[in-house]
C-alpha cells in the first residue's frame, strides 16, 4: 500500500505533464477551438429552431410565402394567355 501514493503521484505529474504540453500544441488548439465554434453552432441551431418553429413565426413564414405565390401567380397568368 505505500507504493500506491508514489505510483498516484508520478500518474498526477505525467497527467499534468501531459495536459501542459497538449495545451502547449498548435493542433490542440485548433481543434479546441474548432470543437468550441461546432458546439456554439448547435446551440445556436437549437435557439432557431425553438424560434422558427413557435406559433407566431409559423404564422408570419405562412402569409409571406403565400402572398409571394399569389403576386408570382397573378404576374404568370397575364403572360399564359394567347
Amino acid at each position: 500500500a505505500q507504493g500506491t501514493g508514489l505510483e498516484l503521484r508520478s500518474l498526477w505529474a505525467a497527467y499534468r505533464r501531459g495536459t501542459l504540453t497538449n495545451l502547449h500544441n498548435p493542433a490542440v488548439e485548433v481543434f479546441s477551438i474548432a470543437l468550441m465554434g461546432f458546439a456554439a453552432s448547435i446551440f445556436a441551431t437549437e435557439v432557431a429552431r425553438h424560434w422558427l418553429t413557435s406559433p407566431p413565426v409559423v404564422r408570419a413564414s405562412n402569409r409571406i410565402t403565400g402572398g409571394i405565390l399569389i403576386a408570382f401567380a397573378a404576374v404568370r397568368v397575364p403572360e399564359s394567355r394567347p
